[in-house]
């Protein structure tokens, strides 16, 4: 049996169409150059990817990061975290992108971005491959890094985990609205109350969680549980704790000398 031509649909059919080409026609230059190079890049996701790292200049990148990158989808700080201090080969995937079979190789991330530090080492490899592949986006991605250092500046440190949310509900909200860059500031302050501000929905939930863990009660009063130990933290030594400082039952200092500002491996 000859097989059957596959039918291209017509996107100008789509219900869509005629408002969407309306939005088009008045976005913004970099709008309309970041839509560009998304179409390109999904028509063969693998053959971009592909030429991209044939180009021998392309910046040091996990494999997974790029399809993410090229497809428009947000990139993962965790594995961009855990790619700068591993040297572990990745895991083999292959995944479909409409006809095309994508194989790409990723590791399940072992570190996490939780302070200000990680999120800078991230934000910086996210930055150099984002420019490279959409370079029309220097100045937006520049604005963005100095609009979310201010937040870690003006907040205290105990607070750089709702930071570091509300970065990555930016990003993922730039991802699925098209109409919207890393630098419309104004555009995200909804999500700048929910994840910063003290009164917002996921601010509140994350101090009820970490009351909780610490064995203080809302209403100020401590359980007998409460009552922080002498001990230095072993999690924290081994740069593993899930808790802040202030929440963690055990002290943050060096189980080697006491002092506060280093673990016990580099004691």
């Amino acid at each position: 049996d000859t097989p059957r031509k596959k039918v291209r649909a017509n996107a100008n059919n789509y219900g869509w169409a005629s408002s969407a080409q309306a939005v088009k026609s008045a976005a913004r230059p970099g709008i309309r150059e970041t839509a560009r190079l998304l179409k390109e890049y999904r028509l063969d996701v693998a053959a971009a990817k592909a030429d991209l790292l044939d180009t021998t200049i392309a910046p040091e990148f996990p494999d997974s990061e790029w399809n993410n990158l090229l497809l428009g989808k947000p990139v993962d700080f965790d594995v961009l975290l855990t790619s700068n201090f591993s040297s572990k080969a990745d895991d083999k995937h292959v995944e479909r992108v409409g006809d095309v079979e994508l194989s790409y190789t990723s590791r399940e991330p072992s570190r996490k971005v939780t302070r200000y530090g990680d999120w800078v080492t991230s934000f910086e490899m996210f930055q150099e491959a984002t420019v490279f592949a959409f370079p029309h986006r220097r100045s937006e991605l520049a604005t963005y890094r100095t609009h979310i250092i201010k937040q870690f500046r003006t907040n205290d440190e105990i607070f750089d985990a709702r930071v570091i949310d509300y970065d990555r509900a930016v990003r993922k909200s730039v991802s699925q609205n098209r109409g919207l860059l890393l630098s419309d500031l104004t555009e995200f302050f909804p999500l700048y109350v929910q994840f910063i501000s003290a009164t917002g929905s996921s601010a509140v939930t994350a101090t009820v969680q970490a009351a909780s863990s610490s064995g203080k009660r809302l209403g100020g009063g401590k359980s007998k549980s409460s009552n922080r130990k002498a001990e230095a933290c072993i999690r924290y030594n081994n740069d593993a704790c899930p808790n802040l400082a202030s929440t963690c039952r055990y002290r943050h200092v060096c189980s080697g000398c006491s002092a506060k500002g280093h673990r016990e491996p580099a004691c």
